[in-house]
């Protein structure tokens, strides 16, 4: 095995593939025997949002979402509607929101 220091900040979004979990960075992948509630559950930091069956995102590092999908870095996440409307509250609140950043809607021409 080979050992590597992630900053949890950098993790863009988690997605569970069989026994296996692939952490995505902005530049990396890496991949992990766990479970994706195994791994939300042992950091248990509040930045991190399960959003699908497979699929965990980083709040922090969300571009923009829409009613089924959630875009960071231009990477497509799927937003399953078993998870939508937690997630889409989590995101109006805004407590993720660092000082320079606010959410505004806009209108698909």
């Amino acid at each position: 095995y080979k050992h590597f220091k992630i900053d949890l900040n950098d993790i863009q979004f988690l997605k569970a593939e069989g026994k296996y979990l692939e952490l995505h960075l902005s530049q990396e992948r890496f991949v992990l025997r766990s479970s994706l509630t195994r791994f939300l559950e042992s950091f248990g930091d509040p930045i991190f949002m399960r959003v699908h069956k497979a699929y965990a995102v980083n709040l922090k590092q969300v571009d923009s979402f829409e009613t089924a999908r959630i875009l960071i870095s231009e990477k497509e996440v799927p937003l399953s509607r078993a998870y939508k409307k937690v997630f889409f509250e989590a995101m109006l609140l805004g407590k993720w929101l660092c000082d320079c950043c606010t959410l505004v809607a806009i209108d698909q021409l």
